[in-house]
């Protein structure tokens, strides 16, 4: 019997020149992905699964895997400029390089513990947590790491330091679901609990200075402070997805990352998000964002994805917002609703998650609205599609639809 499926899509013809898409970069195998940090717009590291660590000298257009003495898991890489960074994992295991990575030697850190985050503010001082509470400081870049006392016996997921003083931790009680917030203004000497607005566990934190701080974790959560942490405010981002990365890299530009691929934006602050699309359903660790207009995110099987436009990811979310997939998923009759502001012509494509082509077809569309009907095979499976749609001046819109 065949099944029918439904769906429009809500694209106005806008004068936009760029186009927004995250792109996967190739070439860097299928190894899970934990960590990633870019200390410019060329120069970047990922770490990952039993050992790897991969480097970038263009921005991502070619990686090289960078040899490394473990097949420990690595959880988490920070570097400070284009030479000096540090990475930790299971085991306890801390590696620190000054050559960019070319050589990678192994650090003690007197603990066995899974380590989750590790972050630095110059080439000396450096802060790593991880499982069990376990808290460790270094000021002379890994030389020597010193525990500290977190006050925690539950896992630390996510550092972050502004200085060499003020600093924040956040924390998840996994397999129970009480998150936590940890601060400090004195180096870790001592570590300070913070109350979250609600109790779900949180797996990553950022700052942008003394007072803006965001976290998220899981059902949706993202919390934002404007006080340092005194207070922390819930924010609404209208899904229930587990996120597991966050970057901002000014007051107003974020975003989060988590499972099955979801990528979330804002352009206020956090008091609104839009998802963006990103071709993928593999679990995503980490994000990072260099400036407002380039950002990497990684994930499992090898996923590495990146964001970049020289006119400002703005201009793409304003072209991006004028897709509506309705319903989503999708069970009924099969119909595009397109708005376009003048006449043109405009291919549309359906492709699965493995890139086989679906559908591919060309259609003229006129000022005002048109509904174009959409046959899909008789056999077609359940899963997630990608609907792209390209004008004829090359802009590019594609949404992920889900097939029930």
């Amino acid at each position: 019997m065949k099944k029918i499926y439904s769906f429009c899509i809500l694209f106005t013809a806008l004068n936009a020149s760029a186009q927004i898409t995250w792109n996967q970069q190739t070439g860097v195998g299928s190894n899970d992905l934990y960590g990633c940090s870019f200390p410019d717009v060329n120069n970047g590291w990922v770490a990952g699964f039993a050992g790897t660590i991969l480097h970038t000298v263009d921005g991502g257009n070619n990686w090289a895997q960078q040899n490394v003495t473990t097949t420990n898991n690595f959880r988490s890489i920070n570097f400070v400029d284009a030479n000096n960074g540090w990475a930790c994992g299971d085991g306890g295991i801390i590696f620190h390089t000054t050559d960019g990575g070319a050589n990678w030697n192994p650090q003690s850190s007197t603990v066995t513990t899974n380590l989750r985050s590790i972050y630095f503010t110059d080439a000396n001082n450096g802060w790593s947590c991880g499982f069990s509470g376990v808290m460790l400081h270094t000021t002379n870049g890994g030389t020597t790491w010193t525990p500290q006392t977190s006050t925690q016996s539950n896992s630390l997921m996510s550092v972050k330091f502004l200085n060499t003083t003020t600093g924040w931790v956040a924390g998840s009680s996994a397999p129970s679901t009480q998150g936590f917030i940890l601060n400090t203004a004195n180096s870790g000497s001592t570590w300070g609990s913070q109350t979250p607005p609600n109790s779900y566990n949180l797996y990553s934190v950022d700052f942008f200075n003394a007072t803006t701080g965001w976290e998220c974790g899981t059902n949706g959560t993202i919390d934002k402070t404007t006080n340092g942490g005194t207070t922390w405010n819930s924010l609404t981002s209208g899904v229930s997805h587990t996120f597991r990365g966050i970057s901002f890299p000014s007051l107003t530009d974020g975003w989060v990352v988590g499972d099955s691929g979801y990528i979330y934006t804002t352009t206020n602050g956090g008091t609104s998000w839009t998802q963006q699309q990103t071709f993928m359903i593999s679990f995503l660790r980490s994000v990072h964002f260099v400036t407002t207009t380039v950002g990497w995110a990684v994930g499992d099987n090898g996923t590495i994805l990146k964001i970049s436009s020289p006119a400002g990811l703005n201009e793409l979310r304003k072209l991006d917002d004028f897709i509506t997939l309705c319903p989503n998923p999708s069970n009924g009759n099969s119909t595009m609703k397109i708005i376009a502001d003048k006449n043109l012509k405009m291919k549309y494509s359906v492709t699965d998650i493995n890139g086989k082509e679906i559908i591919n077809r060309e259609v003229e569309l006129s000022s005002g609205e048109n509904i174009i009907p959409l046959e899909l095979p008789m056999d077609i499976e359940h899963g997630i599609y990608f609907i792209t749609a390209r004008k004829e001046s090359g802009e590019i819109i594609t949404k992920k639809l889900v097939v029930e």
